[in-house]
């Protein structure tokens, strides 16, 4: 029969053998992840609504079904005849109405060009984004 000591020096040894196969599984997975990620924009960029006004609908240098393949989420405004169709893409019939999808959608970035909006921006806003960004040029967008 075994002694006691042997058990428990043989159960010691499959305990550390185990966890350091753990943290090496551990460094392995977090360091191929790292190196997975590019580091592209779209990753620091994070999620987005962008509220489509007359103008930004015109831009015509934008795709589109790119930029939908991205963390982002199209807000139609009031009037504004958008032909793209998608899951991302919301309409609104009122300006209540898309303010209300902003704050619901809670978005990291909340792209918009205000002087286009018929209503300002209301003020509880920035509190349900994590920043607003004024759109100037159609580089806004894509960068």
């Amino acid at each position: 029969m075994r002694s006691k000591g042997y058990s428990r020096r043989a159960l010691g040894l499959i305990g550390a053998i185990s966890a350091v196969c753990a943290v090496g599984g551990l460094l392995a997975y977090w360091t191929l992840s790292a190196s997975s990620s590019d580091g592209s924009k779209r990753e620091r960029r994070g999620s987005r609504c962008v509220i489509v006004t007359k103008s930004v609908a015109e831009f015509d240098e934008i795709n589109w079904e790119s930029l939908l393949k991205e963390d982002v989420v199209l807000v139609v405004a009031p009037g504004v005849l958008f032909s793209h169709q998608s899951y991302k893409v919301i309409c609104c019939n009122t300006m209540s109405g898309l303010w209300s999808c902003v704050r619901h959608l809670k978005k990291e970035q909340l792209l918009l060009k205000p002087d286009d909006l018929e209503t300002p921006m209301p003020a509880d806003v920035p509190r349900y984004v994590g920043q607003v960004i004024h759109i100037t040029s159609q580089l806004d967008l894509t960068d």
